[in-house]
């Protein structure tokens, strides 16, 4: 039973909404409204091999989302569609420590210190990530 929207991830009942926003033409490719105790990332891999064919070939479309669509799933789905993307890495101890200390990084720029390494998904897609320095 669906109780409300809910701001915040939690596992209560309730609704969320997912919209694909088109930016240039400042129109909505796509709205629904789905069970909030849902997480949002559920179906997003469905979503985008039902769209992005829908782009490939026509627009060159750029991709920004947060944290919560890391998902090397999507990267491919990406990747095959000639779409780029932008997607923040969740952070955690583990990550950090890593883009700290790992000598495949090479940091640049003495004043907006950053790092990138280029890696591979499971499907064999190139994946670059850039890490920002304190």
């Amino acid at each position: 039973m669906e109780k409300g929207y809910l701001a915040k991830e939690t596992l209560e009942d309730g609704y969320q909404y997912l919209f694909f926003r088109l930016h240039n033409l400042n129109t909505f490719l796509y709205g629904t409204i789905r069970a909030g105790a849902a997480h949002s990332q559920n179906g997003f891999c469905e979503y985008l091999g039902r769209f992005l064919p829908l782009f490939k070939n026509q627009w060159k479309t750029v991709w920004r989302m947060d944290s919560g669509y890391f998902n090397e799933e999507s990267f491919d789905i990406f990747s095959e569609n000639e779409a780029q993307f932008f997607v923040k890495a969740p952070m955690h101890e583990k990550r950090e420590g890593m883009a700290a200390h790992s000598p495949d990084l090479v940091w640049r720029n003495p004043e907006i210190q950053y790092a990138s390494l280029i890696t591979r998904t499971k499907q064999r897609t190139l994946k670059r990530e850039i890490f920002k320095g304190a």
